[in-house]
């Protein structure tokens, strides 16, 4: 059984509903529990009605909600509870030792560090699971390292082979007032110091002088208090003369247009691939270009997209030396489509939680 207490569809939620179709394909029983005003049990529907449990989960210490949880396991011999959002790994954990033979699994999908205090209330935890080589790290300053589990990030790119990427990129652009033929550079990641739109901003100024009918887009969060990050870009973009070139987004907000209507998308300089949001944009055509993680290309054998210095310059030489070569884009285009349906295919990561799953104590 997953649980999710998101009331709204995102990427995890994404995730969890392609993960429970892989192993219900593959001949598991699958169960789902979601809160009672989520907005996406829609995205379930290939499960049988009464395979979905709706229970409240209100604070990260609910009693009530786990003694929900442990009755339907038991009623229903459900083997593995597997919880995907903070707030719901104490409950799904006390829910396990109340069901007794259940093994509890998470899923960390958050680069924010777990409380030292988890260590102890979660003491019966079988499985993290991860995709992040970060995320994976800081589980063990928490779990046992044999307890830390990597798991390939994957999605279905059948999906994403019935929408009509043209339209989306069309509506997008009229939307948002880019012209159809223009390009399009975008920046992706929550708003912070180390996250690079800084540099970002910088590079768009010298790309701009080389192609001054570039457009550019910042994607993400400032969570902090004041935004004032947020507002100091936006001084500098002004500064620059770029404010009617630039167009801020909600990290939340419509992600598949945004991809369908970028040309070149940069991650956050503190992003990891593979992140979902990553494989998506490749699987709608745009050209993903990376910095170095640890002072190697995460894109594997694609060392071309690999931007060589974590700079401004850096990146505008990078963007450019790609908008000059359409031949070097559509093939470094197609070795990132071919890495992604290889190595990242929902199919894999299914495959390898179902190991996870098989080698539980």
């Amino acid at each position: 059984m997953h649980i999710s207490s998101a009331k709204q569809f995102g990427p995890t939620e994404c995730h969890i509903a392609e993960i429970c179709r892989g192993l219900q394909e593959n001949g598991h029983d699958v169960f789902v529990a979601l809160r009672p005003s989520n907005e996406w049990q829609d995205k379930l529907s290939f499960l049988p009605e009464g395979d979905v449990f709706h229970v409240s989960v209100r604070n990260p210490f609910g009693v009530l909600s786990a003694k929900k949880i442990a009755a339907f396991v038991r009623k229903n011999g459900i083997d593995i509870v597997h919880a995907h959002l903070p707030r719901d790994y104490f409950p799904a954990s006390l829910a396990c030792s109340m069901a007794k033979n259940a093994r509890f699994v998470l899923s960390r999908h958050s680069p924010q560090p777990l409380k030292p205090f988890n260590r102890f209330a979660l003491k019966n935890l079988a499985a993290a699971v991860t995709s992040s080589r970060n995320i994976e790290r800081s589980l063990q300053t928490i779990f046992p390292p044999r307890k830390i589990r990597p798991l390939s990030a994957g999605i279905d790119g059948n999906a994403f082979k019935e929408l009509n990427k043209e339209d989306l990129r069309k509506q997008f652009r009229e939307f948002h007032g880019i012209p159809a033929d223009n390009i399009l550079i975008t920046m992706i990641g929550d708003l912070c110091e180390v996250a690079g739109q800084r540099d970002f901003v910088l590079a768009a100024n010298e790309i701009a002088k080389k192609k001054p009918d570039t457009y550019f887009a910042i994607v993400g969060f400032d969570h902090t208090t004041t935004q004032g990050y947020k507002r100091e870009l936006s001084r500098l973009i002004e500064v620059l003369g770029l404010s009617s070139k630039f167009l801020w987004l909600d990290h939340t907000g419509d992600s598949l247009g945004i991809f369908s209507a970028t040309d070149v998308l940069l991650p956050a300089m503190n992003w990891e691939f593979p992140g979902r949001e990553i494989l998506e944009a490749i699987s709608f055509g745009a050209l993903v270009l990376q910095f170095p993680v640890d002072g190697n290309s995460p894109f594997g054998n694609v060392s071309e997209v690999l931007i060589s210095s974590p700079d401004a310059l850096g990146a505008a030489d990078a963007v450019c030396r790609f908008l000059d070569d359409g031949n070097l884009r559509l093939r470094a285009l197609e070795k990132l489509e071919h890495l992604i349906s290889n190595e990242h295919s929902i199919a894999r990561s299914v495959a390898d939680l179902e190991n996870i799953y098989a080698s539980l104590e």
